[in-house]
């Protein structure tokens, strides 16, 4: 529907039916009337792209049966469920993400979104993850997250990926390997629920901003040993640990030597 035509005539999909479906480009942005009904299992296998699938579908409160939408075929999650504002539930447990390259705003506000299974997500060759969950304000749990792996070659955009998720908790960073992340930027902002981060192993060679990293993160009392984190590339530090109230960190041998904007670095922050 492409956010145009009858789309706000759309008020039920109660069926899926036997068609294999080829691409989600943009096939219910802005049916925003629509519930999801259908109880039967939509054949996607041979789908490349979910691009704005389901983009502001504010009246679908789940999607059933969909833990094997996304396979080896697929590309794109971009925008995929953004602003479906009424879902609480989607099954992600078989999803193949092994080729998909964009994973942006893929769940971004989904405000009524409580769990999601992440235990196979594959994001080796996905070049950008940016607000993937942010405004994701009642999720507690991506299931699986310690086992993510993220590309080796080429540039990642990991912007704002868990801004705004507040209750969030149970991020299990320790093997992630970052070392081709260009942006932290806002990354974890106003995770208020956030208790504890192992950043001891991330490499940010290739990472240039770090701005409101994890500000906000009130409940926040470790990061692991960040004393030799490599932040010779950074530019941007401003308000990195800002509001984090319960948090110590030792970052004095943090190579700051490029840094233009380092305003309000802690402030409000335990030390």
């Amino acid at each position: 529907f492409f956010n145009r035509y009858d789309r706000y005539k759309v008020l039920e999909l109660k069926n899926w039916g036997s068609i294999q479906w080829e691409t989600m480009q943009n096939a219910f942005w802005g049916c925003q009337s629509m519930e999801l009904t259908a109880t039967d299992t939509a054949d996607m296998s041979q789908v490349t792209s979910y691009s704005q699938g389901f983009r502001d579908c504010k009246a679908v409160t789940s999607f059933p049966n969909a833990e094997n939408w996304v396979t080896s075929n697929t590309t794109t999650c971009y925008l995929m469920f953004y602003n479906c504002i009424e879902n609480t539930s989607i099954d992600t447990s078989g999803w193949d993400t092994s080729n998909v390259t964009s994973f942006q705003y893929t769940f971004a506000k989904n405000s009524k979104l409580t769990t999601l299974d992440g235990s196979n997500w594959d994001f080796t060759k996905v070049t950008t993850i940016r607000e993937a969950f942010e405004g994701c304000l009642l999720l507690t749990t991506i299931t699986g997250n310690g086992n993510w792996r993220f590309i080796t070659s080429g540039n990642l955009n990991f912007t704002k990926t868990f801004d705004n998720c507040y209750v969030l908790d149970g991020l299990n960073t320790t093997n992630w390997n970052m070392e081709r992340v260009t942006s932290l930027a806002e990354t974890f902002r106003d995770c208020r629920e956030l208790s504890e981060l192992d950043l001891t192993n991330w490499d940010l060679t290739n990472c240039s901003s770090l701005r409101l990293w994890i500000y906000g993160c009130a409940e926040l009392t470790t990061l692991g040993d960040v004393s030799s984190l490599d932040t010779s590339n950074i530019t941007n530090m401003q308000y990195l640990f800002g509001a984090c109230d319960k948090l110590t960190v030792d970052v004095s041998n943090w190579d700051v030597s490029n840094v233009t904007i380092l305003g309000y670095f802690a402030n409000n922050s335990g030390g």
